[in-house]
This record gives C-alpha cells, sequence and structure tokens, in this order.
C-alpha cells in the first residue's frame, strides 16, 4: 500500500533483495501484535477469540504474562526493523530515493499504526483520553467504556 501511496513500484527490489522483504515482513507483524495487544478488550466483550493474547493464554500463560510478551515481541520487532532498514540503506540500494522514502514511510507506518491504537476510541471509547505522556505505563482499569453500556471486566492497558 506505501507503494501505491508513493506512486512506487518496488516489486523488482522485493524479488531481488532478501532485506526488503524482511523489512516488510516486520512492519506486518508489528502492525498485528499491536493491532492484537489493543483490540483485544474490544474482542473480549464481543466474544471473539481470534488474537495472540487467546493463542498465548491457550499455551498457560496469564493475561499479564501474555500481554507482556506480546510488548517484548513488539519492541524486538520493531529494533528488527530498524536494524534491516539500516542494513539497507548502507547498502547500494541506499542510493535509489525511491527506496529511501519507502523505508521512511514505513517507520512512519509504524509509529501511526502504535499511536493510533493507543489513542482511537475504537478501542478505548469516545471519552477516554491518553496523553502522550502515559507511553510505557500499564494501568489497571476495572470498566472500560466502549460504544454502547459500560462493561464490568478486569482488563490491563498497555502502552509503548
Amino acid at each position: 500500500m506505501l507503494e501505491w501511496a508513493l506512486g512506487f513500484d518496488l516489486q523488482e527490489h522485493f524479488e531481488q533483495n532478501e532485506d526488503m522483504r524482511t523489512a516488510r515482513g516486520l512492519v506486518i507483524k508489528h502492525w498485528i501484535f499491536v493491532n492484537d495487544i489493543f483490540s483485544f478488550p474490544k474482542e473480549l466483550e464481543a466474544g471473539e477469540k481470534v488474537n495472540s493474547v487467546w493463542i498465548l493464554m491457550g499455551q498457560g500463560l496469564s493475561l499479564q504474562s501474555t500481554l507482556d510478551r506480546l510488548a517484548a515481541i513488539t519492541v524486538e520487532t520493531e529494533a528488527q526493523f530498524i536494524a534491516t532498514r539500516d542494513r539497507i540503506l548502507d547498502g547500494p540500494l541506499g542510493d535509489n530515493p525511491e527506496i529511501v522514502a519507502f523505508l521512511l514511510e514505513m517507520g512512519y507506518a509504524i509509529s501511526g499504526n502504535l499511536r493510533f491504537h493507543r489513542k482511537t476510541c475504537r478501542y478505548h471509547g469516545f471519552t477516554r483520553k491518553l496523553p502522550d505522556s502515559d507511553a510505557g505505563t500499564l494501568t489497571p482499569e476495572p470498566t472500560i467504556v466502549y460504544h454502547r453500556e459500560t462493561v464490568n471486566v478486569h482488563v490491563v492497558t498497555v502502552s509503548m
């Protein structure tokens, strides 16, 4: 999608360069795990059980251990993306302005997705506002307000 938005066709570079494929895959992985962490309370409310939180809990981990594990995977995935991006930029593709722009936008996609999930009323209700200074905190919340009535469940909100 970023290629389309930028007006680039980088297919040849993806076919020929393992790091390009890896970088793209890491961004997708990061998006999935961020979504799973933040969407879990809403999916719990809706009775949905297709989420990596459920998968890890099914392997015997507690909810908190699961969220900690997913947060760690997400942070490590971001670090892997940065290392992969830097390898690409330090190599022959680093002189290609389309590759440079694409990799920059992929980094923005990671941070933008994380910010969206931290702030959106889709997962936090219409009245809850999260200041940017909350990064890195865990806040237990006995009641979360969604799109309809109040749902009483004990949920831990994870922000990174």
